[in-house]
């Protein structure tokens, strides 16, 4: 069975003369449903961390809630 998306973003764009908008539908995707959100244990606390990575250091992760999101979110699944 589907999953339901988190949510919808919607983007816009417009041509040089304003005459025509574009409208574009991406999924939502939040943290709890994201592969690159991974849950790890530290000083005996369980923390969400984003392991996608930054640009400039691929290795540095950082912190996040079960209910953030971000323009990279992938789910799980693939269907992101």
């Amino acid at each position: 069975m589907a999953k339901l998306p988190d949510g919808w973003v919607f983007t816009w764009e417009s041509n040089r003369k304003g005459t025509q908008v574009t409208v574009t539908e991406h999924e939502l995707v939040m943290c709890k449903h994201c592969k690159h959100c991974k849950e790890r244990t530290l000083f005996g606390r369980t923390m969400s961390f984003c392991e996608r990575g930054i640009a400039f250091d691929p290795q540095r992760y950082f912190c996040v809630e079960k209910d953030d999101w971000c323009s990279f979110g992938e789910r799980e699944d693939g269907n992101g």
